[in-house]
Parts: C-alpha cells; sequence; structure tokens
C-alpha cells in the first residue's frame, strides 16, 4: 500500500498541472462537515457571539495589559470543537486542551508588549508568577499585574474551551450559561453601571442561542418521526427569542435599581456576605488593578496597598455628634512591606482587656471626650478619634499583647539584645551568673532586671542557666490599631457612642519629650524591610539634618512632603519590583494621601522615632452652628503618628491641602440622646443644603427617622415606591408581551391552512385533545368531533383544507380561504374556553 506524504498530499490537494480549486473546496467542505456539530454552523456562530460578548466587556474594563482575548477564546473554542469529535473517553481528552491552552496562554504572553508587561522568556513569567504565589502563601501584597493577566488569559481560553466542549458533545448549552453568567457578572459588579448593555446584549445572544438549539432539536425530533412542519420554523423561533429576549433585557436594566431598595439590598448582601471574605485578599494579591468605578465606601482590611488611581465619591458616609473636630481613624497599619502596609502579629481583645504584664501609665497632656457615630453603611469597624477609652457595645480593640523577649546567657554572646534596656538586662544578668555560678534562683534574676521589667521563664540545662525570656511592663491601656464590632457589622443607621482620650500636647511639650521610647514601641514601629532602599534612609538623613529633636525631625519631614509633592487621586502604581516609598519620593513624586503618610511613616522610622500609618476620615464637614459632622467618602485619608515618651501616639498631616484639627477641652454641655444623633444631623444638613438633601433621600429611609413617614413629599415617595412602580410595569410588559405572543402564536388568522390545522392542534393539546403521532388528520379531526359535536362542520372544513393543500398541493381560491377563515373563527374561542373550564373542574 502507496503511505500518504507530504507531497502527495500537496499533489492532491494541488497538482502540478495548476491549483485544483474545486478539489480544494471539497476537501475543506469534508472536513467541515466531519467537524459539523449537531446544531449546525449557526449554533456555532451564536456561541461564539455569546462568548465574545463576555470577552468584550472584560476587554473593554482593561483591568491589565493583555494579548487579544477575543483571539485566545476563539482559539479555545476551536480546541473544544476539535477534541470532542475524538472518539476517546473524553476525562482523558480534557487534560489535552487544558495544556494546549496554557502552551497558548504563555506563548501569546511572553511575545505581547506594552503596559508594563514585558515579559523577555517563559523563564520570568514562572518567577513573576512565584513570587504572587509566596504573596498569597504568607500574606504580604503583590501591585504586579502580571498574574491578573495570565489568570485572566487562562480563564478565558478554559471558557472558550470548556464551553465548546459540553456544548459540541454534550449539547448541552447551560455550561455555556453558568461560565458565561459567572464571568460576566463578576466583571460587571466593578465596573461603572453604563456597562450593563454587556449584561443586556450576553443575554440576548444567549437566548438566540436557545431558541436556535432547541428549534434544530425539535425539528430534528419531528424528522425522525416522519412529522411534516413548516420549513420557516427556525426563523419563526428566533423571533419568538428575540420578542422574550427583548423582555428580559428590559428586566435586567431594572434590576440594578433594586440595589438601593431594602430588601433587595439585603438580599444582595446575603448572597454575597460567603465572598466576602475574599475580597481583602483579592485587593491584597491584586493592589495595582485600576479602580474601574466609584466605589460607595472603603474596605479597611488587614492591608493597604499601594495602588495606581482611585475614585473617591461624594456619598455620605459617617455622622458624626461630637464636642472636639477630630480625624476618624478606621485603622492603623504597623508593618510596611515595599508593596504596602500589613497588620500583622495582632490580636482582638475586649475593650475592658489589660496586658498581661501592665501598670497605670496615663500619658499627659490629655483629655476625655464623648461622641457618637452614625454609619451610613453596614461596617464592622468602628471609627474612632484619639485614644479609645469605652464603647458602648460589645466591640474588640485589635493590639499586641504583652510584649515578651529572649534573652541567651549561655554560651555568652556580644549581642546586646538590641534595645538599650535590653542590653542593660543581659549585662546584669550575665554578671549575676559570674558571681554567683550557673545555679543562681530565679528569685535572685529577677532582682536583677532593670525597672519596668519582669522575668516570665528561665531555661536551664544541667541546672545552669542558659536562656531568660522577659516581659516589658506597658501602660495598662492597650495600643489600639483598630476598633472592631462583635457578633456583625454596625447597621446602617445605627448608633454607637465612644469615649476616648485626646492629646493636649503642645510643641514644647513634645521636644521634651526625649527618646527614652519603650521596648515595644521600637521593637513594633521602627520596622523597615531588609531591601529597603538606602537612598530612602539618606534621604532622612538629610531632611532631619538641622533637627535636634523627635518632634522637630517630625516636622521637618511633614514640611518637606508638604512643600515638594504634588496631591493626584490619578497616577499609575509602583512597577512589580520596586519600593512603593522609594518610588513616590524619587520617581512618581505625585500621590495621594496613602503616598504621603506612607512616605512620612517610612521617614520617621530611618531615623528611630516609632511611627505607623493611620487611615479612616478627616473631619467632613460641619453642620452650621451644631456640633455635628457630616463625613463623605471623599474625607477618606492616610496619615501619620508618631510616638513620644510621656505622651503617647501624636498626629502628624503631610498631606498638601490638609491640617490635623486643634483639639481644645469643650465646655461642658448635656449629652445629646443616642435616639435623636441618627435623623439631627441629616436634617441640619438638609436646611443648609437642599440640593445634598434630595441626593439623600433615598438613603434616609430605614435610619430610625419616622417623623419623616408621615409627610412625604412625591419625590420621597417616589423614591420609596420606585422599585414597586419599575416591577409593576415590568410586570405588565411581560404579562403584555406574553398574551401578545400567545394571540399571535394560538389564535391570530393564519395565512395558510398548514398554520391553522398547527394552531388548531396546539390549543387542542392545551385541551387534552392533542394529535396522537399515529392519527392521520382525518382520524385527530374525528377525535375533536367527539369533544366539540356542535363545531363539526367547522373541524371538517380546517381538517379537509389542511389535507388538500399539504398532501394534494391544492390553492386555494377565494371561497375556500374565506370558508377557512369563518371555520377557525367559530373554534378557536371555544377550543380556548373548553381549556380554562377543565382547569377550573379539575380536582384540587
Amino acid at each position: 500500500m502507496k503511505l500518504a506524504t507530504p507531497s502527495s498530499i500537496a499533489e492532491t490537494i494541488a497538482p502540478r498541472d495548476g491549483f485544483n480549486a474545486e478539489l480544494v473546496w471539497e476537501k475543506v467542505s469534508a472536513l467541515l462537515m466531519a467537524l459539523r456539530p449537531y446544531d449546525g454552523w449557526a449554533s456555532v456562530f451564536l456561541l461564539a457571539l455569546n462568548l465574545t460578548t463576555i470577552v468584550w466587556s472584560v476587554e473593554r474594563a482593561d483591568w491589565a495589559p493583555t494579548p487579544n482575548l477575543v483571539y485566545i477564546m476563539l482559539l479555545g473554542m476551536v480546541a473544544g470543537l476539535a477534541l470532542s469529535r475524538v472518539p476517546v473517553w473524553g476525562i482523558l481528552l480534557l487534560p489535552v486542551g487544558l495544556a494546549i491552552g496554557l502552551l497558548v496562554v504563555v506563548w501569546q504572553l511572553t511575545s505581547f508588549q506594552g503596559g508594563g508587561i514585558e515579559l523577555t522568556n517563559a523563564a520570568e513569567l514562572w518567577e513573576r508568577l512565584f513570587l504572587w504565589y509566596e504573596a498569597a502563601r504568607i500574606g504580604t501584597i503583590n501591585i504586579d499585574n502580571v498574574p491578573f493577566a495570565f489568570g485572566l488569559m487562562c480563564a478565558t481560553w478554559i471558557s472558550g474551551y470548556l464551553a465548546a466542549w459540553v456544548f459540541f458533545r454534550f449539547h448541552n448549552f447551560w455550561g455555556v450559561f453558568i461560565l458565561g453568567g459567572a464571568g460576566i457578572l463578576s466583571n460587571l459588579t466593578y465596573l461603572p453601571d453604563t456597562a450593563s448593555i454587556d449584561l443586556a446584549v450576553y443575554l440576548l445572544t444567549a437566548l438566540l442561542l436557545v431558541g436556535r438549539v432547541q428549534s434544530v432539536r425539535r425539528r430534528n425530533e419531528w424528522k425522525r418521526r416522519n412529522f411534516q412542519f413548516d420549513g420557516h420554523l427556525g426563523w419563526l423561533a428566533i423571533s419568538d427569542t428575540i420578542l422574550i429576549g427583548t423582555a428580559v433585557m428590559v428586566v435586567a436594566f431594572v434590576l440594578p435599581a433594586g440595589n438601593f431598595w431594602g430588601p433587595t439590598h439585603d438580599a444582595y448582601e446575603r448572597m454575597r456576605a460567603p465572598m466576602a471574605q475574599w475580597e481583602d485578599d483579592f485587593n491584597r494579591l491584586f493592589a495595582g488593578l485600576p479602580a474601574r468605578r466609584p466605589l460607595p465606601y472603603r474596605i479597611w482590611g488587614d492591608s493597604i496597598a499601594f495602588q495606581g488611581t482611585i475614585n473617591p465619591t461624594t456619598n455620605p458616609v459617617l455622622q458624626v455628634n461630637s464636642p472636639v473636630p477630630m480625624y476618624w481613624k478606621a485603622r492603623s497599619y504597623g508593618t510596611y512591606t515595599p508593596k504596602g502596609w500589613v497588620s500583622a502579629g495582632t490580636v482582638f481583645r475586649t475593650t475592658d482587656w489589660s496586658p498581661q504584664f501592665a501598670a497605670p501609665a496615663p500619658y499627659q497632656q490629655r483629655f476625655d471626650v464623648t461622641y457618637a457615630v452614625t454609619p451610613r453603611y453596614d461596617s464592622k469597624s468602628l471609627f474612632a478619634g484619639g485614644q479609645v477609652l469605652k464603647v458602648d457595645r460589645d466591640a474588640r480593640v485589635e493590639t499586641y499583647d504583652s510584649p515578651l523577649y529572649r534573652v541567651q546567657l549561655s554560651p555568652p554572646s556580644f549581642s546586646s539584645g538590641g534595645h538599650p534596656r535590653l542590653g542593660a538586662a543581659k549585662s546584669n544578668l550575665e554578671l549575676a551568673i559570674r558571681q554567683r555560678g550557673g545555679k543562681i534562683p530565679d528569685s535572685a534574676l529577677a532582682q536583677e532586671l532593670p525597672a519596668g521589667l519582669e522575668l516570665v521563664e528561665v531555661t536551664r540545662r544541667l541546672d545552669v542557666v542558659e536562656s531568660v525570656i522577659i516581659a516589658e511592663v506597658i501602660p495598662k491601656q492597650p495600643d489600639t490599631l483598630s476598633l472592631r464590632s462583635t457578633g456583625g457589622n454596625v447597621k446602617q443607621g445605627e448608633t454607637y457612642q465612644i469615649e476616648s482620650s485626646v492629646s493636649l500636647a503642645e510643641p514644647h511639650h513634645l521636644r521634651r519629650a526625649g527618646q527614652n521610647y519603650p521596648i515595644w514601641a521600637v521593637e513594633k514601629y521602627t520596622q523597615l524591610p531588609d531591601d529597603l532602599p538606602q537612598r530612602v534612609r539618606d534621604k532622612a538623613a538629610e531632611i532631619t539634618a538641622g533637627a535636634p529633636t523627635p518632634y522637630d525631625k517630625a516636622k521637618a519631614i511633614e514640611s518637606h512632603l508638604k512643600n515638594n509633592y504634588d496631591y493626584d487621586l490619578e497616577i499609575e502604581p509602583p512597577p512589580y519590583d520596586a519600593d512603593g516609598v522609594d518610588f513616590f519620593l524619587f520617581e512618581q513624586k505625585e500621590g495621594y494621601s496613602e503616598y504621603f503618610g506612607s512616605a512620612m511613616t517610612v521617614l520617621l522610622r530611618s531615623v528611630g522615632i516609632p511611627a505607623r500609618l493611620a487611615t479612616g476620615y478627616t473631619v467632613g464637614n460641619q453642620v452650621p452652628d451644631h456640633e455635628i459632622y457630616i463625613v463623605a467618602d471623599s474625607h477618606s485619608h492616610a496619615w501619620s503618628e508618631a510616638f513620644f515618651p510621656g505622651y503617647g501616639w501624636i498626629s502628624f498631616e503631610p498631606t498638601p491641602g490638609a491640617a490635623i484639627p486643634i483639639a481644645v477641652v469643650p465646655a461642658p454641655k448635656a449629652s445629646l440622646s443616642l435616639t435623636d444623633v441618627g435623623s439631627v444631623g441629616f436634617e441640619l444638613l438638609c436646611e443648609d443644603d437642599e440640593d445634598e438633601c434630595e441626593e439623600n433621600a433615598g438613603g434616609l429611609s430605614g435610619q430610625g427617622t419616622d417623623d419623616l413617614t408621615d409627610t412625604l413629599t412625591i419625590g420621597q415617595w417616589v423614591s420609596q415606591y420606585f422599585p414597586w412602580i419599575i416591577a409593576a410595569v415590568a410586570i405588565t410588559l411581560l404579562v403584555a408581551g406574553f398574551a401578545w405572543a400567545f394571540w399571535r402564536r394560538c389564535l391570530a388568522l393564519a395565512d395558510t391552512p398548514e398554520a391553522t390545522f398547527r394552531q388548531l392542534a396546539f390549543l387542542g393539546g392545551l385541551s387534552s385533545v392533542g394529535i396522537g403521532s399515529h392519527q392521520t388528520p382525518y382520524q385527530y379531526g374525528r377525535q375533536l368531533a367527539i369533544a366539540f359535536p356542535t363545531h363539526q362542520s367547522s373541524l371538517d372544513t380546517i381538517i379537509h383544507t389542511y389535507v388538500r393543500s399539504q398532501y394534494g398541493k391544492k390553492e386555494l381560491d377565494e371561497n375556500e380561504r374565506s370558508g377557512l377563515i369563518q371555520a377557525w373563527l367559530s373554534v378557536r374561542l371555544p377550543l380556548l374556553f373548553h381549556m380554562l373550564r377543565r382547569r377550573e373542574n379539575e380536582p384540587a
């Protein structure tokens, strides 16, 4: 037997005597017929159109620079179609398709150049993916967009491949909708509301695909059973599907309004609650992604990354009734990484908790103040100013437990123990051991420790002291980084009351504070990465060169950042391999408050001053002549806090145009009842600014403002009942559309005897007098005559006309056409009423 070779194949397709176009077309046609799915190439086109809608939506979002996703999706579809035709057990072929997809993604990504994604080879791709994995594993931050681009491309390939595989191998379109629906809804969650057109197009193409598939299957089944049917049935099915799809799109455009309506908003929150715990991890691991839509409020998670452009809104987020203006802190962060800040090594304790080794040590120049906070959104974080003392609800403070330090004593080492007090403790203990021997009792070792340190544990080997664990006695009041509600979120409109300690320390106080920092402040709040660029440390030394005290150093850094860097919300994130503060200070030189606060905190730490980054909101807008502050999302902010011995944490403001409010001891006044604070501020704000009142009228409902419900304005009434109005309109349109479609299909005057006969059979089937697969038209006519004896003449006319037209191929004259119409008019309503009477008489 002669084997086929490349040359012989080429000769077959393109012989030496010239190109054989007919033969080529024959070969291509044979290939297309071999690959042709059960539902035809039209179904392939609709499937590709449906998936392209999803991919186009993702590409339009421009989350990260990627090669053409539509191209990758189409390649995935081709692979799914080709492998679905291979007569091999499917579980063996699925990994093959995934492996092909991985090769395609790597090939496309490594050959793509643009948007900061310039990969020289696959090895660099794997290295950057490994760095992302390490960030996920150890809980740090990643701002590299390559992992997201890689995941997006893999998801695109898998969607195209699996959708085609399931559709062509198992003739099942639900897999397509599950994959596509999950993808497009996830994408639209983070896009502006105008992007909902993508959802409408997706729904329409999905319904067209369903209509096409169902039509083909029904016609194939009729062919198998030798039923005669109208050849235009496919187009009729498509037209019906477009009608239904239009109604569905109307509902789809109405649904987003439900987010502003209490019941639908609560249902949405319950559905997304299982995924909420992943949001912080997603933001931490894909911190370089841009903000595509303004979010109504900030999420203060376990990390805060160096991001790019942000889009704060003017939505009110807090109302604070306070006699003192303050920054309303959500969270402080103590651990700096090149990609941002994380909250590491903290614990949550009750508000009355005290560290195990603690002593009363109140800070100087402080006063206590009580204030009430009413959030405008559900939040687990409680917002507080100053140092929290008391809360009127069950809450937890995020803090550090009593710090413990291990000191190695045997064998002797040259290490001083880090902090000077630990060095002094080590020297005292080593001297005592040399004088009294290695078997010195624990009580004697405890007496050798400097004031403020306590002996916790002694480790001995052969009765000889090897090491000790020392605890530092710290202030009784916990070092609070954040305040959390227990037992669920604080609900929108729910008021809580906090008592805080606020600093009155002035510059001359802080200049005299000195540098006798406690060990815990140095250990926790001077931490910097080992790979922090040296030029950052040099910059800190340069700025503070002429400053004699820590306070003067802090003011020098604050002034330098305010005067030499620009404030801007629209910026690019740092490169994936850059240090965020270094990039801000020396390359970008512009940013928003997180960059300014981070830079000051790192510069303070570089010169040995304990500091941390604080986040939350600025004071907000004060209601004139009232101690009420309305805080908007645009007031979200970050600043720096520095620790001063004897005075505690003091806030500094390095962001241009912002200033820490000056605290003044308020005059004694009657406290405001918590039953009133939820509405008073917003009512006063409405009196002062009618536009803002109208803008937020919808948000006032459900917040305890019962006095408003009895005097609803027309605008408030429309706002309150708008979802019901829209729902009623949508239901009316759907019912009208269904009634019109039912009339058109079942009751309207048909153009041909065949269509009239189909209507007759359909209504008969609804009345349990359907045509059987074994019956001829005349047999079915006799069956109908038994059920409707008074309309036998009309039924005979319809049946006889249909048989003559369908099988005799006779054209109707005007008299026959008129008789057919009269016959149908006389039987259609009795058939319909017979169906309704049957439903009424059926036993329950």
